[in-house]
């Protein structure tokens, strides 16, 4: 199969950069003890919190006003004021200068209204405390964040840092059972409690996180419960967690598929202070939309494009006017579709409209493709706990209770998220493949949108990642979607460059090894170890070059240089950024068992690599020209 562009050049070639592979091997020592180093300076806990760990760089903080802690009910105050006092005394110990760079904190316990709901004054938000070291992110992001966590732990497996691993799925659990969810990040504005509302989750990978690090429980430096006690309560939290995800908001009773969804109403605290042109953007861009439906006058639906159309689709849902119809600002629907984006993690792309706020209105693939692996893996926890306790039939009870649930959610999807590519018209208007599914029916019928959202994106890899899809389902979407976002580099989310950070030509680590593992699944095995060959040698070289591990990386040239191509979401680009970390110790473990399947095929040659990339196609046909420009 010919791919998009020069791959890679794994067997035995050197890439445009005349780096051979061999040359990238020797530097992975390097880059790996890099990695280990860095893993220690994302770490944070009680000593860093004092130390600036506390201060939050998306939201103002004035420097008179204590640093603030807050603990759920459950939590003892006492307790956790005693860990704070002891790393305030160990820090000083350890050195008297550090008196002076210590944090001013405060422990409160999370404010209730009249209504039992948690309140917090805008000017008052805080750490949610856990009680185990984490990995943050990165610089910009100092908390824990959820998804970003359970690629992590993959890579402190992969490091031989069990210990610090076990930390960091007890600190999901602790989330589960004391603030509802395990959260997007343990800032109290992730709680998106306002009004009694579920807390903002992200993409749903505990469950994967659970059994990787009870297969590495005897790899604990001391264990303080003995693993089959703690795979229990993992298994219980784990329940707790996928209720989050198959209860209102977050499910659509006629399909019985979850969605991305919130029912808070207002703008996110630190989207107003980190990102204040995201609101003054979309607000400017459905104001231009507006005034170009104004200039077409108001003709009969099915006389417009189909551009038209969605524009006014979008119009009528995100945009209010004033009393002389003009523009008058952002809905209410904007700002839950707002909150409901950054839960899906893909904050932003186009996937689902522009700043992809319309996810409200659809099924995602990639979310049900996680749930439907959620509940196959409380399958198998319920067989490992079989297993310990032979005798007990609850536990093989509970596995085919989930298995059988698992088999159902299989079902759903490829009943309501797998499209043929036939449109209203019977017409092959595009290949066969798993995509997000819009519900919003009254909506889709009176502006005549087709309910598919055909957009060429990584996520559809999800289905097979999960073993959803067929081997023919497998091959449409390897034969089809694989080369639109090929690079020599590695592998793009999308194949549409619109600005925004999860679109073309940005390349993020955690989408390489969801890919891999997914082709690799399915017989795709030398398609594998292309993306990962090339994206490793990608990271290699720009670790090189700056001496760091980035966030993100670009499909065209092969650089961290990401600033250029986004407009929509932060252009920053954060280094030592942990899931890169994670990713790169992943995909050479991958490489190792890929090269070795590969080189033992004897009718094995290499593919055709001479496709040019033309990113100049690759404009978003969804969107005008003017809107590029956001």
């Amino acid at each position: 199969m010919a791919l998009n562009g020069d791959i890679g050049k794994a067997w035995n070639t050197h890439n445009s950069e005349g780096i051979h592979t061999d040359s990238a091997s020797d530097t992975r020592p390097d880059i790996n003890a890099h990695i280990h180093t860095m893993f220690g300076e994302l770490t944070r806990g009680p000593k860093s919190w004092l130390l600036g760990a506390l201060k939050d760089e998306k939201v103002p903080h004035n420097p008179e006003d204590p640093c603030i802690i807050y603990i759920s009910d459950k939590e003892d105050i006492n307790a956790v004021q005693r860990v704070i006092d002891d790393a305030r005394i160990a820090l000083i110990q350890e050195d008297s200068t550090n008196a002076d760079k210590l944090s001013r904190t405060e422990i409160r316990r999370l404010p209730r209204n009249e209504n039992g709901d948690i309140d917090i004054p805008a000017d008052q938000h805080g750490l949610l405390y856990l009680p185990h070291p984490y990995i943050v992110p990165g610089v910009r992001f100092n908390e824990m964040y959820n998804w970003d966590s359970a690629f992590t732990i993959r890579g402190l497996l992969q490091d031989g840092q069990a210990t610090q691993a076990k930390d960091m799925v007890d600190n999901m659990l602790y989330q589960i059972d004391h603030y509802g969810t395990i959260l997007n990040g343990n800032r109290t504005y992730y709680l998106d409690s306002e009004n009694g509302q579920k807390p903002r989750s992200q993409p749903p990978l505990l469950t994967s996180a659970v059994l990787s690090l009870y297969e590495h429980y005897d790899q604990l430096e001391q264990p303080n419960t003995d693993k089959v006690t703690w795979l229990k309560n993992a298994a219980e939290m784990a329940e707790k967690y996928h209720a989050h995800w198959t209860t209102d908001p977050h499910i659509d009773a006629k399909t019985g598929l979850s969605m991305y969804n919130s029912n808070n109403v207002t703008p996110g605290i630190e989207v107003m202070h980190s990102e204040p042109e995201h609101y003054v953007s979309a607000f400017t861009l459905l104001s231009e939309m507006h005034n170009r439906q104004n200039d077409i006058g108001n003709v009969p639906i099915e006389t417009l494009p189909y551009q038209d159309r969605k524009d006014r689709y979008y119009l009528e849902q995100y945009l209010t006017l004033d009393e002389d119809g003009e523009p008058k600002g952002l809905s209410d629907q904007f700002y839950r579709g707002d909150r409901a984006m950054r839960e899906s993690g893909f904050d932003p792309s186009r996937l689902f409209g522009f700043f992809n706020v319309d996810v409200i209105n659809h099924l995602p693939v990639s979310l049900n493709a996680l749930r439907f692996k959620m509940e196959q893996e409380l399958g198998d926890i319920y067989d490992q706990l079989s297993k310990a306790e032979p005798g007990n039939p609850q536990w093989s009870n509970k596995k085919a209770s989930w298995s059988g649930l698992a088999e159902q959610t299989k079902e759903q999807i490829q009943t309501h998220l797998f499209d043929d590519g036939i449109d209203s018209n019977g017409v092959q208007a595009r290949y066969p493949s798993f995509r997000s599914l819009n519900i919003n029916t009254e909506m889709l019928e009176k502006h005549q949108i087709e309910p598919f959202r055909d957009y060429n994106m990584a996520t559809s890899f999800f289905p097979m990642w999960a073993g959803i899809a067929t081997q023919e389902q497998a091959d449409d979407i390897v034969d089809n979607l694989l080369p639109r976002l090929m690079t020599p580099y590695g592998l793009m989310t999308s194949d549409r460059q619109t600005g925004s950070q999860w679109d073309a030509p940005i390349m993020w680590a955690p989408m390489q090894v969801v890919a891999m593992e997914a082709l690799e699944r399915y017989g795709y095995d030398e398609e594998a170890a292309q993306i990962g060959h090339a994206f490793l040698e990608t990271v290699i070289r720009e670790y090189k070059r700056t001496g760091h591990i980035h966030e993100k990386y670009e499909g065209i040239t092969g650089t961290a240089n990401t600033a250029q191509y986004i407009n929509n979401g932060y252009s920053t680009n954060d280094v030592g950024f942990a899931w890169t970390n994670s990713a790169i110790l992943d995909i050479q473990d991958m490489l190792v068992r890929l090269d070795a399947k590969i080189a033992a095929k004897s009718d094995f040659t290499l593919p055709d690599m001479d496709v040019d990339i033309d990113m100049d196609m690759d404009i978003d046909p969804d969107f005008s020209a003017d809107e590029h420009r956001l």
